[in-house]
């Protein structure tokens, strides 16, 4: 009996658990589907729908939404919607969005998951609007911004979008900042949008381009991570764009410009297997520069890209072409950039009138090549030296001027096939295993007389006369014998020392030929002074010389030298005032010197002394009138 009462007590105890448990337990709820208006009374609609609001300003999601036509419709202005982590999702069947705001201003999405939509989300009309920390992927569009301005989208994470990661279609004075744009189609798209500013972003892998702009203005690109795209930035006919402090690595094109002008191109890192690190197609009036292209196929390449594209001051280092124009000519300018341990550091194919000045050109297979390029191509004052076959190799190439250049331990310092009528003057040629390989044609090789031709290291020639025959007892800084390059080629006037050309404060340049060590070049434009610290080349030198050619704007004949402030003898070799030019020789026993040239009577002391003769003989005047004329 008693075991019986136990069992039946053990049971009904087990009944009631059991009936307790079945009354605690609730069906799994389902997730939501269906349309969400906020309304611009503030009331959601419809009002099961899972999002809640206390204020009518913050907006909470409380669940996944699932949608086969839009997710959530902002009908209300100055309202965060914060989706808490929460996924909306939609069937990609379109046109529909995952967020939809027309007409809006003043409206944060955040936190929000978006997955295929045909938008993720969608601004049309919308102003000062905040898209940020959602994740967007999935959809055809991430986000889409038409006709709409001052808004913000930053700090998304944006992929696997089947088109636009982001697309602006006609809006302006938008920032879009901190995102993480991967593997869409394209990651950024401006289309006929200006004034809008990309910062900062992470672009990568993208299948066309990273950031793309067509019929797009004044937009500026900055400081964007962008990897591992076909095209990094691609630009088509658009105008006054500036790409600035980017990274762009490993894609096809680095930056590619087709049909676009006026853009700025600057301070960005183009490095680590773009095909083409800046390419420029049929563009004109760009200025590319302060730029880091490196490791890349090619560095910048142009094609078909005429009329004042700058290259200026890049370091462009281990690329095939260095920089490469093809088809490209009329006052394309490629100068001061630092061209190293590329397998050619500027080639120029089909182009004419383009010029290349004061480039580091080292370290190269080929320094600088020109191929049937003709007409005007101008190198001056490049450094081209140790490259490892060619300083300088034109082919089929003439009526080109090659001016003012240190060509200095290539294998080959210049080498000419089928080329002629080049001009050739003011190069220093210096301990090039073969100075010049001239095959064929002639070349013009100085300037006559008394310009002078080009410094060859290996002349032998003395300097004891002067004049256009070298038969007047003296010496000029022009060798007396002629350097023969072969029976076509010839250099008529050779120069006795290396060739220097110092610019001035007023425009003008002073070119300076010496067998002397010229460590510093001052001119002082408030008396028209030049003063120059020189030292000895060779340990053993005693007798140092100097000819310089000074334009009158620089300073007025007469002249005054000075060594160590001793008023020295000098030659005037040349003097023209309608040129406006004087050439002046002179000669000084070596140690460290300085060496001052003035002019004869300063032109500031002249006019005080003219103020003063002047004030003495008012002075007296008005004296004699007074004695005259007693009042």
């Amino acid at each position: 009996m008693h075991k019986r009462t136990v069992s039946g007590i053990i049971l009904i105890l087990l009944l009631t658990g059991l009936f307790s448990l079945a009354i605690n337990v609730r069906p799994v709820k389902g997730e939501w589907t269906g349309t969400v208006y906020i309304r611009a009374d503030g009331n959601i609609d419809p009002p099961d729908a899972p999002i809640i609001t206390y204020d009518n300003v913050t907006y909470i999601l409380t669940d996944n939404i699932s949608s086969s036509a839009h997710g959530i419709v902002v009908e209300r202005d100055n309202i965060v919607i914060d989706g808490a982590g929460y996924t909306l999702q939609g069937t990609g069947i379109g046109p529909y969005n995952g967020v939809d705001l027309n007409g809006r201003s003043n409206v944060t999405i955040k936190n929000i998951i978006i997955i295929t939509f045909y938008y993720g989300i969608r601004l049309d009309n919308s102003s000062n609007n905040n898209i940020s920390g959602n994740k967007i992927t999935n959809n055809r569009d991430g986000i889409w911004l038409s006709s709409s301005s001052n808004n913000s989208i930053c700090r998304n994470n944006i992929t696997g979008n089947a088109r636009y990661g982001i697309k602006l279609s006609s809006s302006y004075n938008n920032r879009i900042s901190g995102n993480n744009i991967t593997n869409n189609l394209d990651g950024i798209w401006l289309s006929s949008s200006y004034k809008n500013r990309i910062s900062g972003n992470n672009i990568t892998a993208n299948t066309r381009y990273g950031i793309g702009l067509s019929t797009s203005s004044n937009n500026s690109i900055c400081r964007n991570n962008i990897t591992n795209n076909f095209d990094g930035i691609r630009l088509d006919s658009s105008s006054n764009n500036g790409m600035t402090e980017n990274n762009i690595t490993n894609n096809y094109y680095g930056i590619g410009l087709h049909d676009s002008s006026n853009n700025n191109i600057s301070e960005n890192n183009v490095t680590a297997n773009n095909y083409y690190g800046i390419c420029l197609y049929s563009s004109s009036n760009n200025n590319i520069s302060e730029n880091n292209v490196t490791n890349n196929f090619d560095g910048i390449w142009f094609f078909s890209s005429s009329n004042y594209n700058s290259i200026c001051r890049n370091n462009i280092t281990n690329n095939g072409y260095g920089i490469m124009l093809s088809y490209s000519s009329n006052y394309n300018s490629i100068s001061e950039n630092n061209v190293t341990n590329n397998v050619c550091g500027i080639g120029l194919s089909s182009s004419s009138n383009n010029s290349m000045c004061r480039n580091n050109i080292t370290n190269n297979y080929y320094g600088i090549v020109l191929d049937s390029s003709s007409n005007y191509n101008s190198m001056c004052r490049n450094n081209i030296t140790a490259n490892t076959r060619y300083g300088i190799l034109l082919r089929s190439s003439s009526n080109n001027t090659i001016t003012r250049n240190s060509i200095t331990n290539n294998y080959y310092g210049i080498r000419l096939d089928n080329s002629s009528n080049n001009v050739i003057y003011y190069n220093n040629f210096v301990d090039n295993s073969q100075q010049v390989h001239s095959y064929d044609l002639t070349n013009v090789w100085d300037d006559g007389y008394p310009n002078g031709g080009n410094y060859w290291s290996d002349y032998t020639g003395v300097d004891y006369y002067i004049g256009s025959n070298q038969n007047i007892t003296g010496s000029d800084g022009i060798g007396d014998a002629l350097y023969i390059i072969d029976e076509n080629n010839v250099d008529r006037y050779p120069l006795i020392g290396p060739f220097n050309s110092f610019n001035t404060s007023v425009g003008y340049s002073v070119d300076v030929v010496s067998n002397s060590t010229i460590e510093d070049f001052r001119y002082f434009k408030s008396n028209s002074t030049i003063v120059m610290h020189v030292s000895n080349m060779t340990a053993n030198q005693t007798v140092g010389f100097c000819r310089l050619t000074i334009p009158h704007e620089v300073m007025s004949p007469p002249y005054t030298v000075k060594v160590n402030g001793t008023i020295i003898n000098f030659q005037t070799i040349y003097e023209n005032f309608t040129e406006g030019i004087s050439i002046i020789y002179f000669t000084y026993e070596h140690s460290k010197l300085e060496i001052t040239i003035i002019p004869e009577f300063p032109s500031i002391i002249t006019l005080l002394l003219m103020l003063i003769v002047i004030s003495i003989i008012a002075s007296v005047k008005r004296k004699v009138l007074r004695r005259k004329f007693p009042t």
